[in-house]
């Protein structure tokens, strides 16, 4: 199935098909979790990298990224 191989390569978040149908989240990076926005600006739902590698905290911790979930809870998918 050509989509696994997409999904492992990470390229599936570059298709315009997937862009089209999902929707960009933002948040705060933090040392090992992401913060993400939602509409109440007062709360906020801690997500975690799918990858750890794939959470680079630089000066401007704000990222961008898609939401996926597992037993264990939502991950973030594509951070930038």
């Amino acid at each position: 199935f050509p989509y696994t191989t997409l999904f492992r390569s990470g390229q599936i978040w570059r298709e315009e098909r997937v862009k089209r149908i999902l929707l960009r989240v933002s948040g705060v990076a933090q040392r090992n979790c992401i913060l993400a926005n939602t509409c109440n600006p007062n709360v906020k739902v801690e997500v975690w990298p799918r990858y750890k590698s794939d959470l680079k905290v630089m000066e401007d911790n704000r990222v961008s990224f898609y939401v996926g979930f597992t037993m264990k809870g939502p991950v973030a998918f594509d951070i930038k």
